[in-house]
């Protein structure tokens, strides 16, 4: 049956998500996507990788963190002006196969 399709549940994913969220295009995954079209004002470009020398590895989920995340933080706060980064919504969702990955994989956890 189509409705079992993976691509249909994740479409009925992210429609959930955008229609319980309306600050947000669509939910961030923490993909790492971000950081590797481009460093963010705090991070730095390693041109080996083609990423941000602060992004880590992926995770089981293929999840990616930013390693200076709190001391980012911690400057926001200081500031009291938070830049729009960490789990602010993905504005690149289509064809984002690190987001796709991401999503694939947390559905394979819930269906266990």
């Amino acid at each position: 049956m189509a409705e079992d399709c993976p691509d249909i549940r994740l479409t009925r994913l992210h429609y959930t998500l955008n229609r319980e969220d309306k600050n947000f295009k669509a939910k961030c995954f923490q993909s790492g996507y971000c950081c590797t079209a481009a460093p963010c004002v705090y991070g730095t470009w390693e041109e080996s990788k083609h990423q941000c020398k602060h992004l880590d590895d992926p995770d089981e989920d293929d999840r990616r963190i930013c390693l200076i995340h709190e001391q980012i933080q911690k400057v926001e706060e200081m500031h009291g002006e938070p830049y729009p980064m960490f789990g602010s919504g993905c504005s690149s969702t289509l064809y984002n196969s690190a987001r796709d990955n991401v999503i694939r994989n947390l559905l394979k956890r819930i269906e266990k």
